[in-house]
């Protein structure tokens, strides 16, 4: 244990602090913040000490403000930082080049854009393949959870089929006492609730075929949120949705996706709270992937919060009824190279669905 504890405590004096600024606070720019946040490097720390551009609405600049970090038109500010060690050229402007490259404190080193360039098709690759090696480990799981259930359900459908027959049978055989009688319609009403279950498990195990088609997200959504406002009433649940006109064509099936949906919308509208029975519905474009909300609060979320967590978000905790529809949302969504995630921020449900921006149709049969 002291030996474990004393490689680490060296490895941490081993690692190297950049000091770096970013010159240019294009997509490019927020790209590379967004990662850096997702996916820390393993032996070295970058500090991003600022981020220069002169358009105070870039990208990249205001995703640096929402992480605390200093923002200024003219990247020569970062001249004056005493630590200053990286400057990272994102502009894609040669002639900016050339004038830090002139101007630039002695011992300062520059990554100009085609290196940035270079490193972040590097980067991205290695992000798909850890979001892949991910994926692939959950379907793994599900797929033996899956093969699980099916024999389960297997050998308990038979036996339950038996008791329930024998049990009605003897309802209706007049010789069985009355008394007898209410309790076997109690064990006929147990078995049906097990028969339920046993169904339920059995939607989930089964395969999924997804059929993919260029579909009109923004005309689903807002269909799919008319039913849910109807659906409402049942609950005494006031629905406010807000659906951005500009949402893209993706490809995806429309009918397993409604389905996602609509479980999501059932169980908010049947676990909300009795001192505040309303349902916020976002759905949104955020970089290169659709984010629908379904929250019973009304709190405003930016693209970033689908990528990161707060120290106010924990996951939720699934009970036993909602076990069984969260799986097989998680499968849908997986199919389609999304996910969803619920969590809970003070007492209330939180359900973040990812559906990302996909114009092609997937080569080869379903699957």
């Amino acid at each position: 244990m002291h030996k474990k504890k004393a490689e680490t405590e060296k490895t941490d004096r081993e690692r190297i602090v950049i000091n770096a600024a970013f010159v240019g606070g294009g997509k490019g720019c927020r790209d590379v913040l967004r990662l850096l946040t997702t996916y820390p490097l393993r032996n070295l720390t970058l500090n991003v000490i600022g981020v220069a551009d002169p358009r105070p609405d870039a990208p990249g600049r205001i995703f640096a403000e929402e992480l605390h970090v200093e923002t200024t038109s003219d990247y020569k500010e970062f001249y004056k930082h005493p630590e200053l060690d990286l400057l990272i050229e994102l502009t894609g402007d040669d002639t900016i080049l050339e004038e830090i490259l002139a101007t630039r404190p002695r011992g300062v080193k520059v990554l100009d854009h085609l290196s940035a360039r270079l490193l972040w098709e590097l980067i991205e690759i290695q992000e798909e393949k850890l979001i892949l090696e991910e994926r692939l480990s959950a379907s793994e799981k599900m797929i033996a959870v899956g093969e699980m259930a099916y024999r389960l359900t297997h050998e308990l459908r038979n036996p339950l089929m038996c008791i329930g027959g024998f049990t009605r049978r003897l309802i209706l055989n007049p010789d069985t006492p009355h008394y007898l009688r209410k309790q076997m319609e109690q064990i006929i009403s147990y078995v049906e609730k097990i028969e339920k279950t046993v169904s339920n498990i059995c939607d989930v195990a089964k395969p999924i075929y997804p059929h993919f088609l260029l579909t009109d997200l923004r005309e689903t959504l807002n269909s799919w949120c008319k039913g849910v406002r109807y659906e409402a009433r049942r609950y005494n649940v006031e629905v406010e949705c807000h659906i951005e006109d500009d949402l893209p064509e993706l490809v995806m099936d429309k009918e397993l996706i409604a389905q996602v949906l609509w479980h999501v919308a059932e169980h908010a509208m049947e676990t909300i709270p009795e001192d505040d029975r309303r349902l916020y519905i976002q759905a949104r474009l955020c970089w290169d992937e659709v984010l629908i909300i379904i929250e019973q609060s009304g709190t405003q979320h930016e693209c970033s919060a689908g990528k990161q967590e707060t120290g106010h978000e924990k996951p939720g905790e699934p009970t036993k009824r909602s076990s069984l529809w969260l799986a097989m949302c998680r499968k849908i969504m997986f199919d389609h190279g999304g996910d969803i995630r619920v969590e809970t921020r003070d007492g209330k449900l939180l359900v973040i669905i990812e559906l990302p921006v996909r114009f092609e149709l997937p080569s080869g049969p379903p699957i």
